[in-house]
């Protein structure tokens, strides 16, 4: 029961901070300014983003510099966060530090899995938030942000979609392209 209650928790923070920390990094990687292009909604969406990482971001950046398009900063802050929850969740399972020690690699790779998965079901999320407003509110905030936040990858599958007159399915292949990805990751686990 405990392990259970525990792995809710620590599931949700680590989920939480992990996944704010790899959008930000796909923000700054795509050049998105959510503030610029969507007014308050946007500023809020950013400030709760760095708010959520600011506590761990800020060390880090001392030890890491950026030098190249990826925010390093960003990426291994949020994967020491999934190193993390899983050592605690190990921790709560009683498993001895020395068992830990020998675990290391799976633990590593593990977590990179798991880091994986939680940005493709990000990714599905918005995605899928983006079709449903695109059918009943193209005009509201949460459909302008997402349709932001696709729009570099969008771009990418209709570069080598054929043209398929007024429909756009580029959506849906993402879609498809998110969902084989999760399967290709699940089966690595």
């Amino acid at each position: 029961m405990m392990y259970q209650i525990a792995d809710l928790l620590v599931g949700l923070a680590s989920s939480v901070v992990a996944g704010a920390c790899l959008m930000l990094c796909y923000f700054d990687f795509f050049k998105i300014n959510l503030g610029r292009a969507h007014g308050l909604f946007g500023n809020q969406v950013a400030s709760f983003l760095l708010s959520a990482t600011n506590w761990l971001t800020v060390p880090i950046r001392k030890v890491i510099q950026n030098t190249g398009k990826v925010n390093l900063v960003y990426l291994v802050s949020g994967y020491l966060i999934v190193v993390a929850k899983i050592v605690i969740l190990s921790l709560f399972s009683h498993t001895l530090f020395s068992e830990l020690t020998q675990l290391l690699l799976p633990i590593l790779f593990g977590a990179l899995i798991e880091y994986v998965s939680l940005f493709l079901s990000i990714m599905s999320g918005i995605t899928f938030l983006f079709v449903i407003l695109s059918w009943i509110s193209q005009g509201s905030p949460s459909y302008a942000l997402a349709a932001h936040i696709l729009e570099p990858m969008l771009e990418q599958i209709r570069k080598r979609m054929p043209n398929t007159g007024g429909f756009d399915f580029t959506p849906l292949a993402l879609l498809i392209i998110i969902k084989v990805l999760q399967i290709v990751v699940s089966n690595l686990r």
